[in-house]
């Protein structure tokens, strides 16, 4: 299954390694999202590992992400493996999001995954700021059911569903810890 990982400005750099442990367990293509400048920026990376790994570094060491910087690896369940179906999506020009789960209540396509036709036929239906309301995120949640959804924002803000499913650490949050490549033990989750 993927992984979403949300970085704040607080949290330290990604080593290859977990880069790598998230690549190898979740082969099917990778992604960014940051805003830059008022504007939502996507990377999507399908074939080269240390290329994607570049870029983030360039990104996160340059202070090119104003706010939070999500990175998703996928693990294709529905949909093809293509960029199309890669995270990040944009719900519009002023926010993304990516997801970690599978979403029962849409139907995916032999084209489409889950997600993109969440996105299609739920969340770009939704009001603007609608990740801001609570109410709103809660019918989400329940929508989705045990997936996780990270959003940010053009102005580097954002909101997670089901963020307790995940974990901190070093201001990172992981939707799960295949980015640790084995079984983690709780030290290594908590430190």
């Amino acid at each position: 299954m993927c992984i979403a990982i949300l970085q704040t400005k607080s949290a330290t750099a990604l080593t290859f390694d977990e880069f790598e442990n998230s690549w190898k367990r979740n082969p099917d293509g990778a992604g960014m999202l940051f805003a830059n400048a008022g504007k939502m920026v996507t990377i999507k990376e399908l074939d080269c590992l240390e290329s994607f790994y570049d870029t983030y570094r360039y990104i996160f060491d340059g202070g090119h992400a104003e706010g939070a910087l999500a990175i998703h690896f996928r693990y294709a369940t529905h949909g093809l493996k293509n960029e199309a179906n890669c995270h990040p999506f944009l719900v519009d020009n002023k926010l993304g999001f990516i997801h970690n789960g599978i979403i029962h209540s849409v139907k995916a396509t032999a084209t489409k995954s889950d997600t993109r036709v969440f996105m299609e036929e739920v969340l770009r239906k939704l009001p603007k700021g609608f990740y801001k309301d609570a109410e709103i995120m809660d019918a989400i949640t329940e929508h989705i059911g045990w997936s996780k959804l990270v959003f940010v924002d053009h102005n580097g803000d954002f909101a997670i569903n089901n963020k307790r499913s995940g974990h901190w650490r070093k201001g990172t949050w992981f939707s799960n810890s295949s980015y640790l490549g084995s079984m983690p033990s709780r030290e290594r989750l908590t430190a």
